[in-house]
């Protein structure tokens, strides 16, 4: 009797002790995921990561920025390498502003100068930046301190107050999770206004973006185009003139992508669109640049015949085109109008010219090839 209640003993204690090792087991499983599950968050829930700047520049006198990375020696495009340079248009001195291994892209000036907004596509998760479709968010750059701005967090937080105002009004509100926001093409129109482009996914606005706009905090958002009316045309590029005109690159929503791109005005307030450069099928205007004054935009026109990119001056007021140059791929006016600034693709270089905008006297820039977009010309010139 007293050998079977040891055995029993032993065997409960046997028990006990297995019992303990499965809570055990299952507990340490438990904690693992938890780890797990709170370093994700952690991971997604971090700040932006800062660009890298050369903060050596103060002086933004006679400037141009551009977007520049090199080719491998394949040809190889790493998109990771495109940084914002700087050239002065007088000296033909070049520099660096930013240089970090994210995609910098789309810089506009603000009005007087000192501050540059930009595109970067950086993600705030460690586990998204090796993703090629990181959500895309706005910079901007203070010469005067040295400092970066991230407008992106209040965007976030103004397109959700949005949202919910069209909710309350009995709207049907609807988001699609598969795709990351696009912040993309700003353009810096007033003192404290910058335009954009950017995903939005409400109702019938799906994949198609919305002209927006923001101050320079990323609050006091306005969508330009009314949310729930007809896409007649798709939007692919934006100058603003005002807030209640913008300059816009737009097609047809075809699936064909041999659609004709034209350029026309874009009134927010009637929601109308009014067509004045109108192009042929397999034909497309594109990479309108608003001068200062607002009375003239260069923009490049693609004849598919001759297969050539001409650069046009067109003046707003009369309608009135002249065509420059062939094989440029964009170009810029200079404060003061008397200079155009353009980029002529040679093989596979690409690099910055210079000429009046008469298309006279051109001289070349730059010589490290590479290649080179999104030229953006200093309020801040002797031109």
């Amino acid at each position: 009797m007293e050998i079977f209640k040891k055995s029993k003993n032993l065997h409960s204690i046997q028990q006990t002790a297995k019992q303990h090792r499965t809570r055990n087991f299952l507990f340490a499983i438990a904690g693992f995921h938890v780890f797990v599950g709170l370093w994700v968050i952690s991971l997604y829930r971090q700040q932006t990561p800062e660009g890298n700047y050369n903060k050596n520049i103060k002086d933004t006198k006679n400037l141009i920025a551009y977007i520049h990375f090199p080719l491998s020696e394949s040809g190889y495009e790493d998109l990771r390498d495109s940084n914002i340079s700087l050239l002065n248009a007088k000296t033909g001195h070049q520099t660096k502003l930013t240089d970090d291994k994210f995609e910098d892209t789309s810089p506009s000036w603000s009005p007087d100068g000192s501050r540059l907004v930009f595109v970067s596509y950086r993600s705030r998760s460690k586990m998204a930046r090796h993703d090629s479709y990181n959500p895309s968010h706005l910079f901007i750059y203070d010469f005067r301190n040295s400092k970066e701005t991230a407008l992106e967090e209040n965007i976030n937080l103004e397109v959700d107050a949005y949202a919910k105002r069209l909710k309350a009004e009995g709207h049907d509100i609807e988001r699609d999770s598969r795709y990351l926001p696009f912040t993309n093409r700003p353009h810096w129109f007033e003192a404290n206004r910058i335009g954009f482009w950017r995903k939005l996914y409400f109702g019938k606005s799906r994949g198609s973006g919305e002209l927006c706009s923001t101050d320079t905090l990323g609050q006091d958002l306005k969508i330009h185009r009314k949310i729930f009316s007809e896409r007649k045309w798709h939007v692919m590029e934006g100058a603003w003139m005002s807030q209640d005109t913008i300059i816009v690159q737009i097609r047809k929503p075809s699936v064909y992508l041999g659609e004709s791109q034209n350029l026309a005005y874009f009134l927010t307030k009637e929601n109308e669109y009014f067509l004045f450069v109108e192009m042929e099928k397999d034909s497309y205007a594109q990479q309108p640049r608003l001068s200062r004054d607002k009375q003239y935009i260069v923009y490049t026109e693609y004849d598919p015949q001759l297969e050539i990119h001409k650069l046009v001056l067109l003046k707003l007021t009369t309608g009135e085109k002249k065509y420059l140059i062939s094989d440029a791929s964009e170009g810029v006016l200079s404060p003061n109008g008397k200079k155009i600034a353009f980029i002529k693709k040679v093989g596979g270089d690409a690099d910055i010219y210079i000429m009046n905008s008469d298309g006279t006297d051109i001289e070349q820039k730059t010589f490290d090839g590479g290649v080179k977009y999104s030229l953006a010309w200093s309020p801040k010139s002797d031109y």
